[in-house]
């Protein structure tokens, strides 16, 4: 943990993902023309959602439950049938679990965004973009419960319950954190080029509104035992 202590990146993380798309104290954010007044009261002025994020912030700054990439994205990873590869580990620091897991997630919405406001009429692209996140979701909660059993030894962390409260807090975590990927990544001055692309104003802004959307529910509703289904469900109703 010691050598892994990676203050100066670790600082740009706290600013640019978990503190300036909610409080634009330096004036970096990069928000869509048409959608300012949206911005404002949707994440600006959230005092719910502040509340929330600031209990993601801490656990970033403090929960050190493992090392991570810390910039974990979908533009990281490269997959075969030979096996996976990630690059880019510059960020790698002890700290949540969730946090790698939901910059996974996060990142794959956007592509589902992409696809449904660029390309309606491809329904196939859609519903296998929204299958591979529902994918990702439970098979991650399915294999970190079979890792824990496989490893776990201590006697106290064996005790009836406290593996599942353990893992869904992982998850809960993993959720949380997708969230605010999202919504940096839409508002923050670091964004994904299946937004970027989208030039008419017309598709931008609904896309960008219904991520950030998307973003806050995860936020909000992380604790509430959500699953691949509940998420995908969640962003189909924001979509319609």
């Amino acid at each position: 943990m010691q050598f892994f202590t990676n203050p100066e990146l670790c600082d740009i993380t706290e600013d640019l993902v978990l503190t300036e798309p909610y409080w634009n104290y330096k004036g970096r954010n990069i928000v869509t023309p048409g959608n300012e007044d949206f911005v404002r009261t949707f994440l600006y002025e959230n005092d719910a959602l502040h509340r929330e994020v600031g209990r993601l912030r801490n656990g970033f700054m403090n929960n050190a439950q493992a090392l991570l990439h810390g910039d974990l994205h979908t533009g990281s990873i490269f997959a075969n049938e030979q096996g996976v590869k990630v690059i880019d580990p510059e960020f790698a620091f002890y700290g949540p679990m969730g946090y790698d897991i939901g910059n996974v997630i996060g990142n794959l919405f956007f592509s589902w965004a992409n696809r449904c406001f660029t390309a309606p009429q491809d329904t196939a692209a859609a519903r296998a973009l929204e299958d591979t996140i529902r994918g990702v979701c439970d098979l991650t909660a399915e294999k970190l419960t079979a890792r824990y059993d496989e490893l776990v030894t201590f006697p106290l962390y064996r005790a009836e319950g406290f593996c599942r409260a353990y893992l869904d807090g992982v998850m809960a975590d993993s959720y949380g954190y997708a969230g605010t990927e999202i919504i940096r990544r839409v508002v923050g001055d670091s964004k994904v080029m299946e937004v970027t692309s989208v030039t008419d104003p017309d598709i931008r802004i609904p896309m960008e509104r219904a991520l950030i959307k998307m973003g806050i529910f995860l936020i909000r509703e992380r604790e509430s035992g959500l699953n691949g289904s509940a998420v995908t469900r969640a962003f189909r109703g924001i979509l319609a």
